[in-house]
């Protein structure tokens, strides 16, 4: 990836909760991200979540999505599809706190990378 590649690699974050109301110890670490970014932050839940699967993979996948047993799993799976369709951003669970910087770009290797990352 060259330098002008990582300029336009879009930077988001899409979280997920499974209400669409988050606890209220849940929200300073949420408002974090937004606080300490220039990303495109995303939340869903469950409903908008499932629209999300629906939309971009069809029933069958919602189906799957549906048979999660925890708020965890439905997570899990959401995320995975977030990184199958909008590759890539970065997704973080909503208890995170976000205070650090990290960059798009390449390594001081001179190897690409790109920052997937996955946190609950």
């Amino acid at each position: 990836m060259t330098q002008d590649a990582a300029t336009t690699v879009p930077k988001a974050l899409f979280q997920f909760w499974d209400k669409p109301e988050l606890p209220k110890d849940l929200k300073p670490l949420v408002i974090s991200w937004a606080e300490h970014s220039e990303m495109d932050i995303r939340m869903y839940h469950l409903d908008s979540a499932r629209q999300f699967i629906s939309d971009a993979f069809g029933a069958g996948y919602l189906a799957c999505f549906d048979k999660c047993a925890i708020p965890a799993m439905k997570s899990d799976f959401f995320r995975f599809g977030v990184c199958q369709t909008c590759c890539p951003p970065i997704s973080c669970g909503v208890s995170d706190f976000r205070g650090a910087d990290f960059d798009f770009g390449v390594e001081p290797d001179g190897s690409d990378w790109l920052p997937v990352a996955g946190f609950s």
